[in-house]
């Protein structure tokens, strides 16, 4: 995979650090109902479909599973530091 003979020969790699982000995701998926929780769980820690870490104001993501396959993804983090 890697060196000169792999496919991955080159690696960029990049951190954007933000705060004050609201974003909807909108997605026409259909996710079998016994692997909702599951993709739910991934959203709702951060991990999907952007990696979100957990600084000091912490985010919030949401999800809503629509009938006919689209799902609406919301994650927001607070505006500047926390004094807590």
């Amino acid at each position: 995979m890697f060196g000169t003979n792999g496919s991955l020969n080159h690696l960029i790699a990049g951190s954007v650090v933000v705060d004050g982000l609201h974003l909807t995701i909108k997605l026409n998926a259909d996710i079998p109902k016994e692997e909702r929780d599951e993709f739910a769980a991934l959203v709702k820690e951060g991990s999907y479909p952007l990696f979100c870490a957990e600084g000091q104001g912490g985010w919030v993501h949401g999800i809503d599973f629509i009938d006919g396959g689209a799902i609406t993804i919301t994650s927001s983090s607070k505006l500047g530091l926390s004094d807590s």
